[in-house]
């Protein structure tokens, strides 16, 4: 199930029982988007916090 409530979701907490310890394993990406698989220390709980660009900041260039 794909979850697109933002306005709920407190990425600090577990969504299933609302614990603060968790683990978070390893980003993955590809070429649209990033997640990142969490599992909670407390439930077991799993999920993944999905990532998408919402734009870039230059911090430099090759000419400096």
């Amino acid at each position: 199930m794909m979850r697109n409530d933002n306005t709920h979701y407190n990425p600090n907490l577990c969504p299933n029982c609302g614990s603060e310890d968790s683990t978070g394993h390893q980003a993955s990406f590809d070429s649209n988007y990033a997640w990142r698989s969490i599992t909670c220390d407390t439930c077991d709980a799993e999920w993944r916090d999905l990532y998408t660009l919402t734009g870039y900041e230059a911090i430099g260039s090759s000419d400096e």
